[in-house]
């Protein structure tokens, strides 16, 4: 089942507690369905976490957290998402970002660099922000939908293949069972 292979790189509750950020949201982590791992909050998880990932702002995934808080989603997974965008995806994912806002907005001719400064941050932040941030939620709603369709899909596919693989081997024993039993004959 995925549960197993997603709860082999997940943090344990214990673990998440411990960390920095955490303790800020008080009591409501002690909420069991934060922790449940299931289709439905997987799913949740990789739509919040992937959709956070695609917003430039600092602390994705304080904001993660706190949307999985809100919605009821497996905390750990959503914040694990956040980690699609990286110091290595930043760059194209942001240019990918601007250039669907600028397409929206009509301005497609207007050049991007992006360089990861304060004095860009201070100067040419203020000239690219309304497509940047358009285009990012745009995409970033796109690749959480598709997430959350790819993680529904998957674990229905994964539970599918474990019981068609539970009916294999019971037909098997059925059948050796069967096989190694003696026949019984009448005397007609």
């Amino acid at each position: 089942m995925p549960k197993k292979r997603l709860k082999k790189y997940i943090p344990s509750p214990g673990k998440l507690k411990r960390m920095g950020l955490v303790h800020i949201l008080g009591d409501q982590i002690h909420n069991p369905n934060l922790w449940h791992l299931n289709r439905h909050s997987a799913a949740g998880a990789a739509f919040i976490g992937v959709f956070c990932a695609f917003l430039p702002m600092p602390f994705q995934m304080f904001l993660s957290a706190l949307l999985a808080l809100w919605f009821h989603k497996n905390l750990p997974l959503s914040i694990a998402f956040v980690w699609i965008s990286n110091p290595f995806t930043y760059a194209p994912m942001f240019y990918l970002n601007y250039r669907v806002g600028a397409l929206l907005i009509g301005e497609s001719d207007r050049p991007f660099s992006i360089r990861l400064t304060v004095e860009w941050l201070t100067n040419d932040m203020l000239y690219y922000w309304q497509p940047l941030i358009l285009g990012s939620v745009i995409v970033g709603t796109i690749a959480g939908a598709l997430s959350f369709a790819l993680m529904k899909g998957y674990w229905r596919w994964k539970v599918t293949k474990n019981w068609q693989k539970r009916i294999e081997k019971r037909q098997q024993q059925f059948t050796a069972e069967e096989a190694s039993s003696p026949a019984t004959k009448s005397d007609d």
